[in-house]
């Protein structure tokens, strides 16, 4: 039952990215990222690409994790809307327990609200960790998504949050059952989590195994049996998602985004993402602005 509605999570994610444009993510604060989990790991982090793009600083995401805590405590008044102290705005829709604790918060991120507020946070935040102002700016403008009307997107999140209050009631159940079984669970999501905070930066599997206190061959044993690629190829692989959303969705140039996602030079990135997609990223680029055009003219 758990690994099904797993699933069927994921495919609701995917749904509203694909087909309503939303960057949605989950932020759990009783809902553990263990067991079974492992599989809802890349909805756990904004896949809007600016977030991406400024998390790319490991000090942007310490603090994004740390801001965390004052979110879970408005969670307590109901759902709200804001921007961060980046500039982009998002929606936040509790997930409550049965006795109205705060299990965890759904959030539609990439959004551009108050723009003109938004675009003087976002100066102050260029110039205090480094980023270009212009090229954050432009980003921005390129990537962020209209303000939305509270009740249409409530009407989409709502089935979402529900189907969480369900994972956590049927993760409970298991828990007083299960003992140790999920124990090999548990390091594999705390080493996916790790691959996706780190994997702008170049990182080894002996870094991954020290993080998740087992060996480099237990670590690599694990990932092959539960996800069928080795330690490397899973670290490829999320940073190719990375790369095809920053193709489509941004104006980042090939080397800018080779840079961003911790590849040693623009050449080698271009030629992992042609044996990934058989096409350059310049090509995949034309191909999907090419796409977009037919499909907003049909």
């Amino acid at each position: 039952m758990m690994n099904t509605l797993i699933d069927e999570i994921a495919a609701y994610f995917d749904y509203l990215e694909t087909q309503h444009g939303d960057y949605v993510s989950f932020h759990n604060r009783r809902i553990p990222m263990n067991d079974y989990m492992f599989k809802l790991a890349p909805y756990n982090i904004s896949r809007c690409p600016f977030c991406l793009y400024v998390k790319s600083s490991a000090q942007v995401w310490d603090r994004c994790i740390a801001h965390q805590k004052k979110v879970f405590e408005a969670c307590g008044n109901g759902e709200f809307s804001g921007t961060c102290y980046a500039g982009i705005g998002e929606y936040v829709f509790p997930i409550y327990g049965s006795d109205r604790s705060v299990l965890g918060y759904v959030s539609s991120g990439g959004h551009g609200i108050q723009r003109e507020p938004a675009l003087q946070k976002m100066a102050h935040f260029a110039e205090t960790y480094g980023f270009g102002r212009q090229k954050l700016k432009r980003l921005y403008l390129e990537t962020a998504r209209p303000e939305e009307d509270p009740e249409t997107l409530r009407a989409r999140m709502a089935p979402l949050a529900r189907m969480f209050q369900l994972l956590y009631m049927e993760r409970k159940e298991l828990e007083d059952t299960a003992g140790s079984a999920f124990r090999e669970y548990d390091r594999l999501s705390m080493a996916i989590v790790y691959i996706r905070k780190n994997c702008a930066r170049k990182i080894t599997v002996e870094d991954i195994a020290g993080y998740c206190h087992c060996s480099v061959s237990a670590l690599s044993h694990l990932f092959k049996k539960q996800t069928g690629m080795s330690v490397p190829q899973y670290i490829g692989r999320i940073r190719m998602e990375r790369a095809e959303k920053l193709l489509r969705k941004t104006e980042l140039d090939i080397t800018q985004i080779s840079d961003l996602l911790g590849y040693c030079n623009p050449g080698y990135f271009s030629e992992a993402f042609k044996t990934r997609f058989g096409c350059s990223p310049k090509a995949y680029r034309q191909i999907s602005r090419e796409e977009a055009g037919i499909r907003r003219k049909s």
